[in-house]
């Protein structure tokens, strides 16, 4: 069918929603949703969010997605996810936003995570603290895989898989 943006969490890319690649960002980077490269472990789902960072991306390129209602982040602030990297040592960059936003609300600071090991599924975790607009303020997520802070463009390109994406 059509794909279109996602409304919800959990997402796990088996129907329709995703996150859209018209609001990718950075130039270089793709995305779609793909058949799983590895039906095994901890992810043996048909369908994944497929990314792609080819050598020559900017280094800040991601993904978004503005969702219709914004996180209820008061009981729990912590997001998971399965992710399946054909680099090893892949840091990625997650960011939560409030949108819209007039510039009168605050954004909690970005949060890192690395995916160690190459051509597995690892299930990642990340926590936003220091909520300065509150718990229910935001409804933007935004991914970078391979986001490597040097201000330069990807020396060495990768494919990331993301599946199961759930606040827990």
């Amino acid at each position: 069918g059509t794909l279109v943006a996602a409304t919800q969490l959990p997402l796990d890319f088996e129907g329709c929603e995703t996150f859209l690649s018209d609001q990718n960002f950075g130039a270089g980077l793709t995305s779609e949703i793909n058949a799983n490269p590895s039906k095994s472990g901890i992810n043996t789902s048909d369908f994944v969010l497929q990314v792609d960072k080819p050598t020559g991306s900017d280094f800040f390129a991601g993904i978004q997605n503005v969702f219709p209602s914004n996180f209820d982040l008061t009981t729990t602030n912590t997001f998971k996810i399965k992710i399946y990297s054909t680099k090893a040592n892949a840091v990625f960059r997650f960011e939560l936003l409030a949108n819209p936003n007039d510039g009168s609300i605050g954004n909690p600071a970005p949060v890192f995570a690395t995916v160690s090991n190459a051509n597995e599924w690892t299930e990642v975790e990340f926590t936003f603290t220091g909520l300065p607009a509150g718990p229910t303020a935001y409804s933007q997520l935004v991914i970078k895989p391979d986001n490597d802070q040097t201000d330069s463009p990807i020396t060495n390109g990768g494919t990331y898989y993301l599946d199961d994406l759930r606040l827990e």
